[in-house]
């Protein structure tokens, strides 16, 4: 409850901040209140929030596991968004300041009590061809995402990257008819996956006191964007065994590659590719990292490829496929094999601030040794921007 209330004094602030700013230091609200209506034909992860299929019997095969082809709906505005820009201020001749403050509320709580989330709470300082972040924000790691799932972007199902509280450096300069981006950045390590294996009320990543540390180069033109970038952290526990306490150290990493690029006047090519391992935390290996059991990292690799279509200023349709397959070797028996979804969407801009929006799924997750899941989802949405 004190969540909650904390939540609505934020979006209330933010909007009444807008209202009373002063004139040197302008604040510019956006945001848009949506509204989602969901049709799954088996149980997911997460009916709203989906990242994986769970596994399926028959019922007459078991008293264990879900029930196959049984459906769930869901209706939510949980993705309702409220930001707020801080329009960038002067600092002396050279330099200024900026920042940014965006919430929505898909973040938990009862279906008519839901929980505010902070997407972005950054500030900026920038000088020149020169940026330094500090805050919450998007992961420098796969800059991309489908077209599709606004709840989960197609995470742990071939789409990685999320946001973190982090320290970012970028250089952005002229590069023949386009500019070249790059930056680095020092983020918190287990921000998403909140993880803390052997119990000792530490965050692992934190424990080893290694940041995820993140790079990103790309190029970007109204031809082509194309970068590549990679991310790495180290997660410590604390070993226990009836002779002794120890520490071992497990590495994370992720290395991957996007693409961006029209192909006519219509047709855009969207696409990303990534390879790691002990990737949850950036939403690989299907929210698998480590393998106690086995004493290891697992290992994954996958990504997505989207074609987009705008037949005109109205309409926009889409098409795609997502994939994340962690290698079968480093899971256990039950451990999630293989994620992959083929999807398609169509999206309409009716007046100026109206937009809705009709997606289909068809989602399959294999298991080690395990019944599979397969699952159809069916997302009609609208939304009003302000």
């Amino acid at each position: 409850m004190t969540a909650m209330r904390t939540g609505a004094l934020v979006a209330a602030s933010l909007l009444l901040g807008a209202v009373s700013a002063r004139a040197d230091a302008a604040l510019k609200p956006y945001g848009f209140v949506r509204f989602d209506a969901i049709l799954n034909d088996s149980p997911m992860n997460h009916p709203q929030f989906p990242m994986w299929v769970q596994s399926e019997i028959d019922l007459e095969d078991g008293p264990s596991g879900v029930a196959k082809d049984k459906g769930e709906i869901s209706f939510h505005p949980r993705l309702t968004r409220v930001g707020v820009d801080l329009v960038k201020t002067a600092i002396g001749e050279s330099a200024s300041i900026a920042g940014k403050i965006e919430i929505d509320f898909q973040n938990g709580g009862r279906e008519s009590r839901e929980t505010p989330r902070m997407r972005h709470g950054y500030l900026t300082i920038t000088s020149g061809t020169f940026e330094v972040l500090a805050g919450q924000t998007w992961d420098l790691v796969s800059p991309l995402y489908p077209y599709v799932n606004h709840d989960g972007l197609m995470w742990n199902a071939g789409n990685t990257g999320d946001r973190r509280p982090q320290v970012r450096f970028t250089s952005t300069r002229p590069a023949g008819d386009g500019k070249m981006r790059v930056a680095a950045a020092f983020g918190m390590p287990n921000a998403v996956d909140g993880q803390d294996l052997d119990g000792n009320g530490v965050l692992d990543g934190a424990y080893a006191m290694v940041p995820s540390t993140q790079g990103l180069l790309e190029f970007s033109s109204s031809k082509i964007t194309f970068g590549v970038w990679g991310e790495f952290h180290r997660e410590r526990l604390v070993v226990t065994d009836s002779s002794s306490v120890s520490e071992k150290d497990y590495d994370a990493m992720l290395f991957g590659a996007h693409l961006k690029a029209p192909l006519g006047s219509q047709l855009t090519l969207v696409a990303e590719a990534f390879s790691g391992k002990n990737a949850d935390d950036l939403r690989g290996g299907i929210g698998q990292g480590l393998n106690l059991g086995l004493d290891r990292e697992i290992a994954t690799q996958g990504g997505f490829a989207e074609l987009q279509f705008k037949a005109n200023p109205n309409w926009t349709f889409a098409a795609g496929a997502t994939l994340d397959d962690p290698d079968d070797d480093d899971l256990s028996n039950g451990g999630r094999a293989l994620n992959q979804v083929i999807y398609g969407a169509a999206r309409l801009k009716t007046l100026e601030r109206v937009q809705v929006g009709l997606e289909y799924l068809h989602w399959k997750t294999e298991y080690k040794n395990a019944a599979d899941g397969d699952a159809n989802r069916i997302d009609l949405w609208a939304s009003l921007g302000f």
